[in-house]
């Protein structure tokens, strides 16, 4: 029969024991929690890879190529690696297609502001005169460009590019203009 302060000694390992059983397990489950996208989270994904690839749909892949179309390029394979079986891989193309959706919803936003004010009533006329949309500016090519770089955009494309994903803009043949 075991004293107490054998038991206590004993009790003590199985504890420790469990604790870094359960530590060790703890990557395992974050990495888990990466994988799993709900179809409303993948929805809402797509949608903003959908802004971009109907932006980019007849726009040239060769030569100096737009950056809505390396936003288009870029987002369908980054859904891609949403199924990958690199933890890293997955997180980081799910970090990039989150800013692309923050992206978009901000440029929607400030050319919404533009035709309407800042009002929120859903039944507002444009500011501008009907048939005169030459007062009307919408965000432009190079301002999204250097929004989207301000925003962590394109340092979200480029971690996802260092993790380890198949991609590359070197098949577009030229380099990406605003």
């Amino acid at each position: 029969m075991m004293g107490p302060l054998a038991c206590a000694g004993v009790f003590k390992r199985l504890a420790l024991l469990l604790l870094l059983t359960v530590a060790a397990g703890a990557p395992a489950l974050a990495e888990q929690r990466v994988a799993t996208l709900t179809s409303d989270q993948r929805a809402d994904l797509r949608a903003g890879c959908n802004h971009y690839e109907n932006r980019a749909r007849f726009l040239s892949r060769e030569g100096e190529i737009a950056f809505v179309t390396l936003m288009a390029e870029a987002c369908a394979a980054a859904e891609v690696s949403l199924g990958s079986d690199s933890a890293s891989e997955r997180k980081t193309a799910r970090r990039f297609l989150h800013r692309v959706l923050e992206l978009r919803d901000t440029i929607i936003d400030m050319n919404m502001e533009r035709v309407y004010g800042e009002t929120d009533n859903p039944f507002a006329k444009p500011k501008v005169a009907e048939g005169d949309a030459s007062e009307f500016t919408r965000v432009t090519d190079t301002g999204e460009f250097l929004i989207a770089h301000r925003m962590g955009v394109m340092s979200a494309y480029q971690a996802w590019l260092d993790s380890g994903a198949s991609f590359s803009i070197a098949f577009l043949k030229g380099p990406v203009t605003p």
